[in-house]
């Protein structure tokens, strides 16, 4: 894939074994294990961590009982969401560190110039070590050298986990919104999405499942470099950009739609379907809110005829104490 490759430019000059996964993308025989989170600065809680290692894996223990087939680790990065509270923030020892900046459009476009003094504060806490050295290292490159949040998470993640042939996707690309430029098409002027999921929904609750998401009529918001606000129908026919005053008849929103497909952002229920879309993948790796959502999403996918993915676990662990481990060995 031409755009995978362009996203991570010069990075792959030091990353063979991901290069080489790119190339592996064109082959019939090749399927992805892919995960994705939001762009946690210095990747945030542990399991960031967890949700790429558990993709790694699952690749690794499937090429070893399908040696015919590949089977590639993807982080999806959630570069389009526009919740930088959630992502601002992390604790070292105890310690919270934040970004304290204003918040624009999608936070993978978010620029780096205000993050010094943050960096200068993690860094700090990190230690004498070798391996804290090298992790200093790693996250100056990325922060200080990378203008955009979205390519510092990418130089980053490369960095850990670029010997595991990770693939990182920055799905906020032109290119690869063309792909999806049909149904997103159909499904705002059809508002097929939110039929499907509402029966399916209602379905699950009914089996005493607690559903994790809401589908609305329209599951797209419209983003630019200074905003990402919902698309939505006003009651004069004409669809709304929220709180921008811009408006478009269905005319102009299909013309916006074959023009700009990168202004049109999917929302947490149509950006699963966006990612089976552009990678061949077979399984999905999440958290347990995650995995409900999902579950939520079948039947929007049966009636677009998409496939949908295996849905696995993350894994988990648990940091404790000696005097609190060994307490549990013995009871074990």
């Amino acid at each position: 894939m031409e755009r995978v490759k362009a996203q991570y430019a010069t990075l792959l000059q030091d990353s063979p074994t991901v290069a080489a996964n790119i190339d592996l993308l064109l082959q019939e025989n090749t399927y992805t294990i892919t995960t994705g989170h939001q762009l946690n600065i210095f990747t945030g809680p542990l399991y960031f961590i967890f949700k790429i290692m558990t993709a790694i894996r699952l690749s690794e223990d499937l090429r070893v009982k399908h040696p015919d087939k590949n089977f590639i680790p993807v982080y999806w990065m959630a570069t389009e969401d526009h919740d930088f509270e959630e992502i601002n923030h992390t604790k070292v020892y105890g310690k919270k560190i934040a970004w304290e900046t204003p918040a624009v459009s999608a936070t993978g476009r978010m620029d780096t110039t205000s993050i010094v003094d943050v960096v200068k504060q993690y860094t700090n806490i990190l230690g004498l070590s070798d391996n804290s050295a090298k992790l200093t290292r790693i996250v100056e490159q990325a922060y200080l050298k990378h203008k955009r949040l979205a390519d510092a998470t990418r130089y980053m993640v490369n960095e850990l986990f670029k010997s595991y042939g990770l693939l990182i996707i920055d799905a906020d690309d032109k290119e690869l919104k063309e792909l999806f430029k049909p149904i997103i098409k159909t499904d705002i002027l059809s508002e097929n999405s939110f039929k499907a999921i509402t029966d399916r929904s209602k379905e699950l609750e009914a089996k005493g499942f607690s559903t994790q998401v809401h589908a609305r009529e329209i599951n797209f918001f419209y983003l630019t470099d200074e905003f990402r606000e919902r698309l939505v129908l006003a009651a004069d026919g004409r669809y709304e950009v929220l709180h921008q005053n811009i408006y478009f008849t269905k005319e102009e929103l299909e013309r916006e739609i074959n023009a700009h497909p990168e202004r049109f952002s999917p929302n947490v229920v149509m950006r699963p379907m966006y990612q089976e879309i552009i990678l061949p993948n077979l399984a999905y790796i999440g958290g347990g809110a995650e995995m409900v959502y999902w579950m939520q999403l079948k039947s929007n996918f049966d009636q677009y005829q998409i496939d949908f993915p295996i849905l696995i676990p993350r894994n988990s662990a648990m940091i404790t104490e000696d005097n609190v481990a060994a307490k549990l060995f013995v009871s074990i």
